[in-house]
């Protein structure tokens, strides 16, 4: 890091002019230096890598959606052949149709979760990402009965996203007494820097064994 530039190749150092300055609070996210001021950070993952893992998802749930289908054809037909070819020959009408759409739901939860646990802003985007399937389910499912049933999972599941989010996320870090360790619940994480020349102070850094706000 000799160069005398704005921001290290890594983007984790700051030159303010005399020193190179973390660029990062204590726990790598929570706070980010823009060059001119302390931002909140995002979460430890971006939208971008959490759509890379809903897609890899995806993948698996487009695999289950045929399987799910490929089975309600069987019984549907096994039901109308059991009835002696009367009524209607629904795939969406049989004893398995409602457990087995809402197994569909497995990978919008997974996603929703993960997306609202990791993305400090807009948690509701991993619904989006992830809350296709439950399109499909909605539109297979028939009579009010079923409807309802998505309807309240889909309510659930909003509300467990939040929660998760508001547990995850919006819990604050404080510093210990002593101001050497940054705390959050269980997780804490030293207020020194990786070379030992920075300490945090809850808002900034500053030179260890100096006070003040660090030049920037």
């Amino acid at each position: 890091m000799g160069e005398y530039r704005a921001f290290s190749n890594d983007g984790m150092w700051w030159w303010n002019g005399m020193d190179w300055m973390p660029t990062r609070a204590p726990d790598g996210r929570s706070a980010i230096w823009n060059g001119t001021q302390w931002v909140p950070g995002g979460g430890v993952m971006g939208v971008a890598a959490l759509t890379v893992i809903a897609i890899g998802l995806a993948v698996g749930e487009v695999i289950w959606a045929f399987i799910v289908i490929f089975v309600l054809v069987l019984e549907a037909n096994a039901e109308y052949e059991a009835r002696g070819r009367t009524g209607y020959e629904s795939i969406t009408d049989t004893s398995l149709s409602l457990p087995l759409l809402l197994s569909l739901l497995i990978v919008p939860v997974i996603i929703t979760v993960l997306g609202s646990a990791i993305i400090r802003r807009r948690w509701w985007i991993g619904f989006v990402i992830g809350g296709w399937p439950l399109i499909a389910v909605i539109a297979l499912a028939s009579g009010p009965g079923a409807i309802v049933t998505v309807g309240i999972t889909f309510a659930a599941l909003i509300g467990v996203a939040w929660l998760v989010h508001r547990r995850v996320c919006s819990a604050t870090w404080q510093l210990s007494a002593d101001g050497q360790q940054w705390v959050r619940g269980a997780r804490s994480v030293s207020t020194r820097s990786k070379d030992g020349r920075w300490r945090w102070d809850g808002r900034t850094w500053v030179l260890a064994g100096e006070a003040g706000v660090a030049p920037g």
